[in-house]
C-alpha cells in the first residue's frame, strides 16, 4: 500500500532521489536564464536601450527569488535523518 505522494512508507531513498532529481531538473534552466540575462546585461548580443535594461533587470531580480524559493521549498522537502 501507497503512502502519500504514493511512496510506500519508509522509503527514504526514493523520496532522497526524488528530491535529488528535482534539484537538477529545476536548476538547470535556472542556471541556464541567469547566463542569458548576464550576458544580456553585459550587452554581449549588441546594445541594450535603458528601458531594456530595466526590463532585463526586473527579470534577473524576479529569477533570484524564485530561485530562493525553489531552494527553500526542496531544504523542506529533504527527508530527515
Amino acid at each position: 500500500m501507497s503512502g502519500a505522494g504514493g511512496m510506500a512508507p519508509g522509503s527514504r531513498g526514493d523520496a532522497s532521489k526524488a528530491v535529488s532529481k528535482l534539484r537538477h531538473e529545476l536548476r538547470t534552466p535556472i542556471l541556464a536564464m541567469r547566463e542569458a540575462l548576464a550576458l544580456l546585461l553585459e550587452e554581449v548580443p549588441g546594445p541594450l536601450t535603458e528601458e531594456q535594461k530595466r526590463f532585463v533587470a526586473l527579470v534577473q531580480r524576479n529569477l533570484e527569488r524564485l530561485h530562493g524559493l525553489i531552494e527553500e521549498l526542496l531544504r523542506l522537502s529533504e527527508p530527515g535523518p
